[in-house]
């Protein structure tokens, strides 16, 4: 089965998506309101949750591993002219999740998440990726999902700390954080404006994902949508006429369009009964504890500077024969094996003895990690047997021979 995620509209007649399936690649599909389809493009690494689209244009994140460290990747924002069918990266070597296009297609709101895991909301200039500007929380709380406003200056999005999640509002510019509603232990998500400033949201109060709707004069919540399964990230169009949301089911995620007209006010959030199973409750019973902040000892450690080179060479183990660290192959002679705690370099001395030629090697290997090129250099000593001719007699002799080498390489 495919289904499809994440949908959006790319103006008022069309809608687009991320569609999946075990046998098919990702791909980003256009469709009218009627369920007409057709692909647009195939998409890279797409991040989760980070489709979003308004006046023609489509924003994402892919992820863009590193070529040289394995656990080291970007997530950079691309961004798709639907008339030009010209597809654009916006930001390189960038940690931006979560991408989100203005109704004005002028600017792009981003979740960037540094090394220090540091949450910043950041506004990007959709035409070149030039940041306007940033903000953060005081206490560095993880932000997830940005959704523009009608007027293309407030954004709402999730706020999550070790109490829950909750959703926010800010001014792109003023940075003016303001709480319009606690989840207060529930699981919320996908906060989204509609035109006429209420705010639409994936909440499980009920035990299964619905939809609902705070009401923007009063603050007031609704369910607005009750799934037999599950409803997911829904969204209006600019005109709010229409709502488009993620409907779960025994064949996928499908895509359910309602006109707003239809929806009706819905029942208030203190009316809606929670039929979920529950099961949290029943193993907090049985095991009569509870992990909390308070229960977990708050500690504070000092940051200083790793200073890499003074502890590049560690002992860390030796061996009575000489293991071969690239093959694991084991033959006789000795081995001290250096590697220092990051696993920036690696030092290997010893003596190895190839029982098939009768000979031995004392060697000493160095690699170095820790620059884009992986830095090698070895040096051998050996005694090597060799033979020459004299009146027709095969003469054998032994000679030293020493090497020194230097390599460079990209792949560790």
């Amino acid at each position: 089965h495919s289904k499809y995620q994440y949908p959006a509209f790319l103006n008022d007649s069309i809608i687009v998506a991320l569609k999946t399936s075990l046998d098919e690649i990702s791909r980003i599909v256009a469709m009218d309101l009627a369920g007409n389809e057709r692909v647009l493009f195939f998409p890279g690494l797409i991040n989760e949750r980070s489709l979003s689209a308004a006046s023609g244009k489509i924003v994402w994140s892919e992820m863009r591993p590193d070529p040289r460290w394995t656990h080291r990747s970007w997530s950079e924002i691309m961004i798709f002219d639907y008339e030009t069918g010209q597809r654009t990266r916006l930001t390189r070597n960038s940690r931006f999740f979560a991408a989100a296009i203005s109704p004005s297609a002028k600017m792009i709101a981003v979740i960037e998440v540094t090394e220090q895991y540091r949450f910043s909301l950041v506004i990007l200039n959709a035409e070149n990726g030039q940041e306007i500007s940033r903000h953060s929380l005081p206490n560095n709380e993880f932000l997830m999902t940005p959704s523009w406003n009608a007027d293309n200056e407030t954004i709402a999005l999730i706020a999550s700390n070790e109490h829950g999640k909750r959703i926010v509002t800010v001014h792109y510019r003023q940075g003016n954080w303001q709480t319009v509603f606690d989840g207060e232990g529930t699981e919320i998500s996908k906060p989204a404006f509609m035109p006429n400033g209420d705010i639409v949201f994936t909440g499980a109060f009920s035990g299964v994902d619905a939809l609902y709707r705070i009401d923007a004069a009063t603050g007031d919540v609704f369910k607005m949508v009750s799934p037999r399964f599950a409803a997911r990230n829904a969204v209006a169009d600019g005109d709010g006429k229409n709502l488009i949301w993620q409907d779960y089911s025994s064949s996928g995620y499908a895509l359910v369009v309602e006109s707003l007209s239809k929806l009706s006010q819905g029942k208030p959030l203190n009316e809606v009964g929670n039929h979920g199973v529950n099961f949290y409750r029943q193993a907090a019973v049985q095991e009569n504890f509870l992990v909390s902040a308070s229960t977990v000892p708050q500690m504070e450690h000092e940051v200083r500077p790793f200073r890499r080179f003074p502890a590049l060479f560690n002992l860390h183990s030796w061996s009575p024969v000489f293991v071969g660290v690239d093959d694991m192959s084991i033959s006789p002679g000795f081995g001290l094996y250096f590697q220092d705690v990051l696993s920036n370099s690696s030092l290997v001395l010893g003596y190895d003895f190839d029982l098939a030629a009768n000979e031995g090697v004392f060697l000493a290997n160095f690699k170095y990690y820790g620059w884009y090129p992986v830095v090698g250099l070895s040096a051998t000593t050996s005694l090597r047997k060799g033979f020459f001719t004299e009146n027709e007699q095969l003469i054998p002799f032994d000679y030293h021979e020493s090497a020194l080498r230097f390599g460079l390489k990209m792949l560790s």
